[in-house]
């Protein structure tokens, strides 16, 4: 009985604090629930923009696999015709025009001797041009085996291409020459059109050396152009393993990026597609959480008051402390 007066009278001589701490008791869980959900929310957020990146960058990583295998069917097919392992220029000529109609995804297809000379090309060439010098046709003679080349500029066109070869074997097996396809590289824009990327959304294809072979950006003038190392510093070109980073990109916005890897053929070489966008939730679905997450706790916080304030009457005080004067 004591004891009941002794906490009745510290209630009474403290009532301003008990009341206060009554009303945080009910305040304070539903604030940190909300602040627990929307923590929630955001990694929910961060965690679908690097799935749907990723997915893309699978998603164009096997597309270009399925065009580099079809190239080589392709190719193999063509190396075997005897138009090709004996070409005379003007039926080859005639051959590789109406063939580079058929697959308007190639910018040129010709047919190299086995000294780098292009004995006849499907689009009609004014001089002699000899391409020994580039990477694949020496990786052909070598591995005598489909090989694709690394991101150039068309020596007959002029555009961005990614050249494949295939070698012409004599009867005893001895490479003559190869035949050359070069593949247009804006098969990247048709394929963004068809998947139609969110606003914002970054996709990039890079070369071995980190050099952009394509791109789809609000501005698209990166081909051609060298990533710096501070971009794929440690991620990309040197673990060459599939993965995500957050850095800004080209066109300065910072971004989730997924990378994953496109494997070129038996003899190791590779690309890289990356995928990037914006590291944010989109503001208006962020807007709504938020502003429906202030209306419970304010009505949480309403129904705390009115519960201290109930309380706070019945002991006989307003809830701020004043005894109630009965008349």
């Amino acid at each position: 009985m004591i004891e009941d007066k002794k906490m009745k009278k510290f209630i009474i001589s403290n009532r301003s604090i008990f009341f206060a701490v009554l009303f945080l008791v009910i305040f304070l869980p539903a604030l940190s629930v909300s602040i627990f959900n929307l923590y929630e929310i955001y990694q929910t957020g961060k965690n679908e923009i690097k799935q749907e990146t990723m997915f893309l960058s699978k998603l164009v990583v096997a597309r270009q696999e399925q065009a580099i295998e079809e190239s080589r069917r392709l190719l193999s097919l063509l190396s075997l015709n005897s138009l090709l392992q004996n070409p005379d220029s003007a039926v080859c000529q005639d051959f590789l025009a109406k063939t580079l109609k058929q697959y308007p995804k190639y910018t040129n297809i010709v047919v190299l001797g086995g000294n780098g000379d292009i004995l006849c090309s499907g689009i009609d060439i004014k001089q002699t041009l000899n391409l020994s010098y580039r990477n694949y046709f020496q990786e052909m003679l070598k591995s005598r085996y489909f090989v694709v080349g690394e991101y150039t500029i068309g020596a007959v066109t002029g555009k961005p291409v990614l050249p494949l070869a295939y070698p012409i074997l004599s009867p005893s097996g001895e490479v003559t020459g190869s035949v050359v396809a070069y593949e247009d590289l804006s098969w990247m824009h048709e394929f963004n059109s068809e998947i139609h990327p969110p606003k914002g959304m970054s996709l990039l294809v890079l070369d071995k050396n980190g050099i952009v072979v394509d791109c789809f950006l609000e501005k698209d003038d990166c081909a051609g152009k060298k990533i710096e190392d501070v971009f794929l510093q440690g991620s990309i070109l040197k673990e060459r393993v599939d993965g995500t980073i957050q850095t800004k990109g080209l066109d300065g916005e910072r971004k989730e990026y997924s990378f994953s890897t496109l494997n070129l053929g038996l003899f190791g070489e590779k690309m890289y597609v990356l995928v990037g966008m914006p590291n944010k939730i989109p503001l208006n679905f962020f807007t709504s959480i938020v502003v429906s997450n202030l209306m419970l706790l304010l009505s949480t916080a309403g129904m705390a008051w009115m519960v201290s304030k109930k309380e706070s009457e019945a002991c006989g005080y307003s809830f701020f402390g004043e005894s109630k004067k009965k008349k």
